[in-house]
């Protein structure tokens, strides 16, 4: 949603889907990067590579200046095959380029999925850019939402704040109550 679709909410890692892992080639991948980037003068460590349950994990650690980092890349598998999409992606501090993502409608459909199962704070904020942004074609679903957001509990000026900028801040201290608002308008 970041890079995509300019959302202010920081993510915590960097998510691909496929419809079948193969840990060896997705392992070799990983090292040919490396070493391209190793090559650029980018000093990336590989800390972790893992099979998981739902895919694959690896995690890389970087750093700029004195400041190190640490980059999670989650590789979904898929029951289907993912359709996707060549969106060029502009950048202000590197050159254009070009990425295959999932087609927007089953990225927003991801997005629904995880915050109905998941319900984690930046799961609301996701709901609340996509309506917002007018990037959700489909507004049915928000009935099912819409209790679900009523009774949450969740502190979104706490979980969120860390992952917003300065300028988003005044939004997430009656978070809650926008985002009703928000979904009040479609349903």
């Amino acid at each position: 949603m970041r890079i995509l679709y300019k959302s202010p909410r920081f993510s915590e890692d960097l998510d691909f889907s496929t419809p079948t892992i193969h840990q060896k080639t997705i392992e070799d991948l990983l090292q040919e990067t490396l070493v391209r980037l190793d090559q650029e003068g980018f000093r990336v460590d590989l800390e972790e590579s893992a099979a998981t349950t739902g895919g694959f994990l690896c995690i890389l650690r970087t750093g700029i200046a004195k400041h190190g980092f640490d980059i999670s890349i989650e590789i979904s598998s898929r029951k289907k095959k993912p359709s996707g999409q060549l969106i060029v992606v502009e950048n202000p501090y590197i050159d254009t380029y070009t990425l295959m993502s999932l087609k927007r409608e089953e990225l927003i459909s991801e997005k629904i999925e995880a915050l109905l199962n998941r319900k984690k704070p930046r799961d609301f904020f996701d709901l609340y850019y996509m309506l917002r942004s007018n990037l959700m074609p489909e507004k049915s679903v928000l009935k099912r939402i819409l209790p679900i957001v009523e009774e949450t509990k969740i502190d979104f000026k706490k979980e969120l704040g860390e992952f917003l900028p300065k300028s988003h801040q005044r939004i997430i201290k009656g978070f809650r109550a926008t985002l009703l608002s928000e979904i009040r308008r479609y349903v």
